[in-house]
Parts: structure tokens; C-alpha cells; sequence
């Protein structure tokens, strides 16, 4: 071979190797910057987890992710037993607890304008009493009715954050004051203990 080709195979050569490690170079600097947001979005993909508990005056209490904010907002009508919010950035998840009149959630869902659309999307068990969970302008809201007082869980529905809340809100829900809770209970002889009052 003349010496004109042996630079010439030398060369090209040369252009495949510095083409290939450029393109080597850059798919791993493309994949390395289109993975690290993704990465971001996994860990900023928030777990809504039972951290802490909660307990009501009124004589409930669930668990919540420590994330969130938690504020009371009983209005001061009478047939209020407890009215409770948890907020996080524009996001929230109500917890009421009220006399009414209605019979059934039937009766009470027909009873007020705003709950007339609701969509029946599943039934569950809230601190024991058969609860329904309806779809309504883009919020899930559990109910249930026992005894003239109604439990309601209503928040955003999103198939995510605030949806996983409501359900540890709902599956920890109970009746009796945690004795590590937020809420204090009066000096009685009333003992606290997990779900069960003894006196």
C-alpha cells in the first residue's frame, strides 16, 4: 500500500473513533440530564404515610403525613362537634364532624344542591361504620352517617398525594383520644388506651 492510503485509512479511522466517542460522550450526557429530573420527580413524588397522630376533643383520632399542616376550622354553629384541616401548598383535605338530621347519606346527599351530582366510585369502612366515597368537581369525599352525626373526609382528587392522605386518614380514623395526641383530654379518671376507653 502507498503511503497516501495508509493516511488516508489512518484519518478515517481517526473521524470514526472521535465521531463515535462524541456520540458516546453526548448520549451519556443526554441520558445523564433527561434522568436526573426524572430522578427529582421520583424523589419529589411525595409518600403520604401514617407519621403522626391526631386527636380531636371531640373524641377522634387518625394519623396524617408529617408534611402537612394541621389547623382546626370548627365554625362556631353549634351542630359542629369538630371541623379539622390539613394543608400543603394550595392542596388540602377537610375532616368534619356534625349533626344531621338526614337518616341515611342518601337522605343527605339529596338534601343540599352542592352534593346532588356526587358520583358513587366505592365504598369503605371509616372507624368501623360503613362509609361511601363519592367523585364530585374533581374532590373525593368519604361520608358516613351513624346516629344523627355525620363523618365526612373531603379532599382533592388527584390519583395521587392527596388521595393516599385521605386514605390513611380514613383507614386510621378512630374513635378515642390517643394519649400521645395532639388534642389534650380533660384530668378524669378516664384512661385512654389505643381504641378502647376504660373508666
Amino acid at each position: 500500500m502507498s503511503k497516501k492510503v495508509i493516511i488516508l485509512i489512518s484519518v478515517f479511522v481517526l473521524l470514526l473513533a472521535a465521531g463515535g466517542g462524541y456520540l458516546i460522550v453526548s448520549s451519556k450526557n443526554k441520558s445523564g440530564s433527561i434522568s436526573t429530573p426524572v430522578g427529582e420527580n421520583l424523589t419529589s413524588k411525595e409518600i403520604a404515610s401514617a407519621d403522626l397522630d391526631y386527636s380531636d376533643a371531640s373524641g377522634f383520632s387518625f394519623k396524617y403525613p408529617k408534611s402537612l399542616r394541621v389547623e382546626d376550622v370548627t365554625p362556631s354553629d353549634d351542630s359542629y362537634y369538630s371541623k379539622v384541616s390539613l394543608t400543603k401548598s394550595g392542596g388540602k383535605l377537610t375532616i368534619t364532624v356534625k349533626d344531621e338530621t338526614a337518616k341515611t347519606v342518601d337522605e343527605f346527599l339529596l338534601s343540599d344542591d352542592y352534593y346532588k351530582n356526587a358520583t358513587l366510585s366505592g365504598a369503605t369502612t371509616l372507624a368501623g361504620m360503613p362509609a361511601r366515597q363519592y367523585s364530585l368537581d374533581g374532590k373525593l369525599i368519604t361520608i358516613a352517617l351513624k346516629d344523627g352525626i355525620l363523618y365526612q373526609v373531603e379532599g382533592d382528587k388527584d390519583a395521587g398525594f392527596w388521595e393516599d392522605t385521605q386514605g390513611v386518614v380514613v383507614s386510621t380514623f378512630s374513635f378515642g383520644l390517643k394519649s400521645s395526641g395532639s388534642a389534650s383530654s380533660d384530668e378524669s379518671n378516664t384512661t385512654y388506651e389505643a381504641e378502647e376507653v376504660v373508666e
